[in-house]
């Protein structure tokens, strides 16, 4: 689990990054939405249900299966 809230951490992070220099967030949950490490973990078990071939990845790709994940969950406009 430690795993999964450093991956959502480090999309966080990029996020507050790409927004000071006026660029384009990866992600957009909706507000100031605080996602948890259970609905990380919820979000990744979701995404990996439809994209079963993302699933087989080793805990390396774990940051790219939960960025893709959280792409597709709170898409930027």
């Amino acid at each position: 689990m430690a795993a999964v809230f450093f991956a959502g951490g480090m999309v966080d992070w990029a996020n507050e990054s790409l927004r000071r220099r006026n660029e384009k967030p990866l992600t957009c949950p909706p507000g100031k939405l605080g996602v948890t490490t259970e609905q990380y973990v919820s979000i990744a078990k979701s995404y990996i249900l439809q994209h079963p071939e993302r699933g087989k990845a080793t805990a390396l790709f774990l940051n790219g299966v939960l960025l893709d994940a959280l792409e597709e969950t709170f898409p930027c406009p």
